[in-house]
């Protein structure tokens, strides 16, 4: 399907300014700026070495740019220019509504979901998936093959992809005179807010006295472990191959780059910065940045 400029520009937020001739032409996909076709929407970030040439050298029919970049009559006669504060932004925005992927509301027929659960009507639950005795809000979508404990809370247009456990029991146990390991009950659940992302392979524990929660807003990548208790801030980031030990809090807004290690009962400020690989054993202040093993402040 193809997208007159009309219908673009009605997914942008906020002011733009078109430059050229948009007459005749549509749009019918989203590429890479020197990959794209004349039907083809791309972004031009103002940050790239030399954005005039990358402008100039796209076959792109619309491109999203900054308004410092500086357009020639030339180029607007091969290009449809849609000139935004923040184009990377809007290029999302646009493809997300126009190009994203689609999923049809319903449960898939191969998946199990317990009696006692209760999923909205508009949300979709993937082959392979289990879930029990939950609660899932309005566009939510649970990819194929996860695994959904009972008690386990999901708000609104969360997006779980394949492969995630959320709501197994934590790693807690207590040691006993001869040794011997005895496991901690686990009796709280997962709280899961609105616009949450959980990526795949990624497993969430259940807290054991208490709650684990991801707060609205939150996204987290493939491979991530978040133990029992955890609670993860309004719009935190999590990278891939992250690990977040029992009872740790992590900030509004903070962000946690791939491979770091989070210990047990440790606060990460809010819009607190922790750094690629690092290892977190102390608290971190409200927006300060943290590298290193172990993870220290970095001016």
């Amino acid at each position: 399907m193809a997208f007159t400029l009309e219908q673009l520009v009605e997914h942008i937020d906020g002011v733009y300014t078109v430059v050229g001739d948009p007459a005749g032409r549509t749009c019918a996909g989203i590429a890479q700026t020197l990959e794209a076709g004349p039907d083809h929407l791309v972004f031009i970030c103002p940050t790239v070495q030399n954005p005039v040439d990358l402008a100039q050298r796209t076959r792109a029919g619309f491109v999203l740019c900054d308004p410092s970049v500086a357009v020639s009559d030339e180029m607007t006669a091969a290009h449809c220019y849609l000139m935004v504060d923040d184009p990377k932004l809007q290029f999302v925005k646009i493809g997300n509504a126009l190009f994203g992927r689609k999923h049809k509301f319903g449960i898939h027929a191969t998946a199990y979901v317990a009696p006692e659960a209760q999923v909205h009507e508009k949300s979709h639950i993937g082959p392979f998936t289990y879930v029990g005795k939950c609660t899932i809000g309005e566009g939510c979508v649970i990819e194929g093959h996860c695994h959904l404990y009972d008690g386990v809370q999901i708000g609104k247009n969360t997006l779980i992809q394949a492969g995630a456990v959320i709501g197994a029991d934590g790693y807690g146990h207590v040691k006993g005179r001869d040794n011997s390991w005895h496991r901690f009950p686990h009796v709280g659940t997962v709280i899961i807010g609105d616009n949450v992302e959980i990526g795949a392979n990624t497993t969430i524990d259940r807290g054991n006295l208490q709650d684990t929660i991801i707060h609205t807003g939150a996204k987290i990548n493939n491979l991530v472990h978040v133990a029992h208790n955890v609670v993860l801030g309004y719009h935190s980031f999590v990278s891939v191959s992250v690990n977040i030990n029992g009872s740790a809090v992590i900030g509004d807004g903070a962000y946690i780059a791939s491979g770091a290690s989070i210990r047990d009962r440790v606060t990460v400020g809010h819009n607190a910065i922790v750094g690629l690989g690092a290892v977190v054993t102390k608290d971190v202040p409200d927006g300060v940045t943290v590298v290193g093993v172990p993870a220290k402040p970095h001016g």
